[in-house]
């Protein structure tokens, strides 16, 4: 090729369209005899979570106990900084707290 000459550039056959789409519904291989596509109903309405799988986020001291009153202060401090571990322990320390 000489310096004056342009590159060829090879050009590819024009590609049929129709050929790319996917196969219906009924004529994929997979589902084949299914007849058509179900209805489309929608979303589900929402998550949904058996009764008792997720126990209150923030259980309630119990009035007139001072250890009770001390972790509530101390998950109110934690919820503040930003120590969701610490909130997480004092829930629990406040729902197992004896004598109660």
């Amino acid at each position: 090729m000489s310096a004056d000459e342009k590159p060829r550039i090879r050009r590819l056959p024009p590609v049929d369209r129709r050929r790319r789409r996917p196969a219906p519904f009924n004529q994929r291989p997979a589902l084949a005899g299914l007849g058509e596509a179900p209805e489309w109903r929608g979303y589900p309405p929402g998550p949904v979570h058996p009764p008792g799988l997720f126990p209150d986020p923030d259980p309630a001291p119990v009035p007139g106990c001072g250890r009770c009153a001390q972790l509530a202060d101390d998950r109110t401090a934690a919820r503040a900084a930003g120590d969701y571990s610490a909130v997480s322990d004092a829930n629990v320390l406040i729902r197992r707290h004896p004598g109660h």
